[in-house]
C-alpha cells in the first residue's frame, strides 16, 4: 500500500486558520506524496489561509486513512500536504 496514489474526483478544501495555528503556522507542500527524509522537495510554505482543490490522494500505510492530499491553489500552484492540513468544504 505504501506510495500508492489514487486520482480522484476533484473537491473542495481549505486551509483555515485553526489549522495553520494547529500546525505552527505553517503548511508544507511537497512536489511528490513524500516528505525531505523520502526525497521530497519542499516546493512552498502556506502561511495564510487558502481554498483549493484536491485531485489525488495517498493512503496511510495501513490503509485506515488519508496520509497526504495533492492540492491545487493560488495562481495555478500545486503539491502534495499532509492530510490533517486540510478540511473538506
Amino acid at each position: 500500500m505504501k506510495g500508492m496514489v489514487y486520482k480522484v474526483e476533484e473537491y473542495k478544501v481549505c486551509i483555515t486558520l485553526q489549522t495553520l495555528y494547529k500546525l505552527g503556522g505553517e503548511v508544507r507542500v511537497w512536489d511528490t506524496p513524500r516528505c525531505l527524509a523520502d526525497g521530497g522537495k519542499l516546493i512552498d510554505i502556506i502561511t495564510e489561509p487558502v481554498e483549493a482543490f484536491t485531485t489525488e490522494e495517498q493512503p496511510e500505510i495501513f490503509g485506515t486513512g488519508l496520509q497526504r492530499v495533492k492540492i491545487r491553489y493560488g495562481n495555478y500552484k500545486e503539491g502534495w500536504v499532509l492530510h490533517e492540513a486540510v478540511e473538506r468544504v
